[in-house]
């Protein structure tokens, strides 16, 4: 809550303040010192207050330099977009060229059909007959004449693997 203002010298202080007019208070001015020079110095500050008019193309300039900000502002985001386009396009290409990871093992196969996993099968001793219906076999899958059929027959393909497994376990 404001105090209440009593005294005629705090009654024109506000007056003067407002900018209103003293009215009553004039002959409470011309007899006090202090209200006195409180109203010439509010005199001399509003005849030294003198409305100045912008200068000759004051519009102008504003408009340039305003439009100068916006080509700024939008040249920085034009770059910003076509910044981003390239990034992403960089990481396209990243993407599309790299080389996979291998999907190979880096430890040999176990042998399927003995039931061994851990173990590695023993290479059989060379035997020179052995060797010799190898090579035969090649040269007899080898005849184009004799194995040109692109497709083979399903029937064969799709027999039980009983037999071969006890070939491989070295059952006869």
């Amino acid at each position: 809550m404001t105090p209440a203002i009593t005294t005629p010298c705090d009654l024109v202080a506000e007056r003067v303040a407002l900018g209103d007019a003293l009215g009553e208070y004039t002959d409470h001015v011309e007899t006090c010192d202090a209200c006195r020079d409180l109203v010439a110095t509010a005199a001399q500050l509003g005849a030294t207050r003198a409305g100045t008019e912008p200068g000759v193309g004051f519009a102008a300039r504003m408009t340039v330099g305003a439009q100068h900000r916006f080509d700024q502002r939008r040249r920085r985001r034009m770059m910003a977009g076509v910044g981003g386009a390239v990034a992403a396009a960089a990481f396209g290409v990243f993407i599309v060229t790299r080389t996979p990871a291998s999907t190979a093992p880096d430890r040999p196969l176990p042998a399927l059909a003995t039931g061994d996993h851990d173990r590695q099968p023993k290479p059989e001793p060379e035997d020179p007959q052995a060797n010799a219906d190898a090579l035969r076999t090649l040269v007899r899958l080898s005849d184009v004449d004799h194995n040109r059929h692109v497709s083979a027959r399903w029937g064969h393909i799709e027999r039980p693997l009983a037999p071969y497994r006890a070939i491989l376990k070295g059952k006869p």
